[in-house]
């Protein structure tokens, strides 16, 4: 038997992170290639695929993991490829094709094969009857086409042993030079947020051994030279019924005396069960930074996400993380259907309050819609879903319509500075964190005048920061109450035009990057030493 070649491909469109793994492909790469077949995983922007690389290694089969934002660049690389490779068939997966496979399949005739859920074993038995006898009917979580039509073949069994899979392939790190190495120690989730599709994509939660995540921490760290982690688990203190498992992870770090910085994603109410000693462990061993599920900062919105958190948790958690010199960012839904007035300004003042509203893509976050989520269920039956393409994060309508128009109104208004919007948020959390990783590496090589130097850099861009957290705020504050008070939203666009929102964004986004480049300069003239240990930017 002949195996067939395989191309997987991450296309990556905005909001996706170029500079960050696609870690479930990887590790479909790494179950194939273990089943003995050829892979070349590849991970670029539309515009700077290399298809002349594809055309070389005449692969087989093509298979792209699929979200609502990359579809539509997704099918338009699909096109090109079949116009090259008309022989080869195609397979799509993640997110969207688990939950709209058939649509996909239904929409696009150039895709062969879908798969639903965890892909490792669908796409390694997929692959190996392709190289055999070419019958599917057998091959769970499989959704594929043949004479009669579109076929779906019941789920397939989700992996209770992760630790059975060999560890990602990391071509996508060592390829496009990645300064930050994505790992999971477990998939899934011990909670049911309404709005979250994570109990219906991974079903239940499925944790690694330690030893084995360390290991391959350590695998990284020794063969790759990168030191950043991001930990993907939807909840890094889960299984959540005491911190065990996070003092384990903390502590295998410790023995192993291995230098990385990491960040983590964990419920707004873990801090509860955080001892003294656990934090200090938990930052001795490179904790620098923490997303909180916080999600919103009224009352309302909390019963109707079915949150166990509370409010006060929330802001207490900011506090507790920020006070260990943790970097914070939170996730956050602004806006649903079922939103008022009053939850909106209450959100917004919790936002002021902490310094994100200089972020305006927090102050704009919607819900998006997944299909079997409690909320999306809970939209349907109260008659606000409309008839759109299935791939719209956003088919619903608002019970105050008002409120509805005026979000779209804002984000239409700031689609020319979402790249600005990024970078300030890249400014308030991500080269936070890789500043604090510094600070770690300068701490231990004892180099006090670097870290002093950083210090002054972050109140100065902290400074930049706030200006703009305030200036946001009192936008949002003055279109609330204008579409409150006139029921309409007329005066939405002149409003934000008087703001100068577009102009003061450039500017503070320009005082960001000057400041940067005199943090660098300051180190290299005071500390030259100290520019070794920072990657390049």
């Amino acid at each position: 038997m002949s195996l067939i070649k395989i191309l997987l491909l991450v296309v990556y469109t905005y909001p996706m992170d170029e500079t960050l793994e696609e870690l479930g492909v990887c590790s479909i790469t790494s179950v194939l290639r273990e089943n003995g077949f050829e892979v070349l995983l590849m991970g670029k922007t539309e515009d700077r695929i290399d298809y002349d690389r594809i055309r070389s290694f005449k692969p087989n089969l093509m298979g792209f993991p699929v979200y609502n934002v990359s579809k539509n660049a997704v099918f338009r690389v699909i096109s090109r490829l079949k116009e090259m490779l008309p022989t080869s068939m195609v397979c799509v997966g993640g997110n969207l094709p688990t939950f709209y496979g058939y649509e996909m399949m239904e929409e696009n005739a150039d895709i062969d094969f879908a798969i639903k859920g965890e892909g490792e074993l669908t796409m390694a038995e997929l692959a190996g009857r392709l190289s055999a006898d070419g019958e599917f009917e057998q091959v769970k979580g499989l959704i594929y086409r043949d004479a009669n039509g579109i076929t779906v073949n019941e789920n397939r069994p989700f992996v209770d042993d992760l630790n059975r899979f060999p560890w990602p392939a990391r071509d996508l790190l060592l390829d496009n030079k990645l300064k930050f190495a994505q790992v999971y120690s477990s998939r899934g989730c011990t909670r049911h947020c309404s709005f979250c599709c994570s109990s219906e994509f991974w079903k239940k939660w499925r944790g690694k051994e330690i030893a084995d995540v360390i290991d391959e921490v350590e695998h990284i760290v020794d063969n790759y030279h990168v030191n950043m982690f991001y930990f993907i688990d939807s909840s890094f203190e889960d299984p959540g019924i005491n911190c065990r498992r996070v003092g384990k992870f903390a502590d295998e770090i410790l023995c192993r005396n291995i230098n990385i910085s990491y960040y983590i994603y964990i419920r707004a109410d873990f801090y509860k069960k955080i001892s003294e000693d656990l934090i200090g462990r938990m930052k001795k061993s490179g904790l620098c930074g923490v997303m909180l599920g916080v999600d919103t900062a009224n009352e309302f919105d909390l019963a109707l996400y079915e949150k166990t958190p509370s409010l006060e948790d929330g802001n207490q958690a900011i506090e507790f993380f920020s006070g260990y010199g943790v970097v914070v960012s939170i996730g956050f839904i602004n806006l649903n259907p079922y939103s008022t007035f009053t939850s909106l300004r209450t959100n917004i003042r919790f936002l002021e309050r902490y310094g994100f509203a200089c972020v305006v893509p927090l102050l704009c976050s919607t819900y998006r819609l997944y299909k079997g989520t409690t909320l999306f269920e809970k939209i349907q039956r109260d008659g606000l879903l409309i008839e759109d393409s299935y791939d719209n994060f956003y088919k619903y309508r608002f019970v105050n319509e008002s409120i509805g128009k005026m979000g779209g109104i804002i984000l239409s208004y700031i689609a020319p500075i979402m790249q600005e919007c990024s970078d300030v948020y890249y400014y308030s959390c991500d080269y936070k964190f890789v500043l604090c990783s510094y600070k770690k590496l300068f701490e231990k090589n004892n180099l006090g005048k670097a870290c002093e130097i950083i210090t002054e850099f972050v109140a100065r861009i902290d400074a930049i920061l706030l200006e703009l957290n305030q200036r946001n705020a009192e936008l949002f504050y003055e279109i609330i109450d204008s579409v409150e008070k006139h029921g309409s939203t007329q005066k939405v666009i002149d409003i934000m035009e008087r703001s100068c929102i577009k102009e003061y964004t450039k500017s503070g986004v320009k005082s960001l990057q000057i400041e940067k480049i005199k943090l660098h300069r300051q180190l290299f003239k005071e500390v030259p030493v100290a520019m070794r240990y920072i990657m390049d930017e």
